[in-house]
């Protein structure tokens, strides 16, 4: 098990992880991250607004920076008049290529 932190940047500037949460890998992490930004956007939903201008980093313990996530690609947008069952999407939005 490794140590990760999140680090949150959204309108409100810079929040740093001061404790950091246990994952087995990066890619766990990443996992975690995406639903941790997801919790945020379901906060701001219910104060009737969605801010996708936030991103989040994923560090390890000695600093390095293994991901960085906009809170728009943790989430799926379905276009009125589409539907979700037609969709081919995963619980986790894929990796994009760096």
């Amino acid at each position: 098990m490794q140590r990760y932190f999140f680090h949150l940047h959204d309108r409100n500037g810079l929040l740093a992880d001061p404790e950091g949460i246990e994952r087995k890998d990066a890619d766990a992490a990443r996992c975690a991250a995406i639903e941790f930004v997801r919790s945020i956007l379901a906060e701001d939903v219910t104060q009737g607004f969605v801010d996708l201008n936030g991103r989040i980093e994923v560090a390890t313990a000695g600093g390095e920076i293994v991901d960085v996530l906009a809170f728009a690609e943790c989430v799926l947008f379905v276009p009125e008049g589409r539907s979700l069952a037609n969709s081919r999407c995963s619980a986790s939005p894929s990796r994009r290529e760096r």
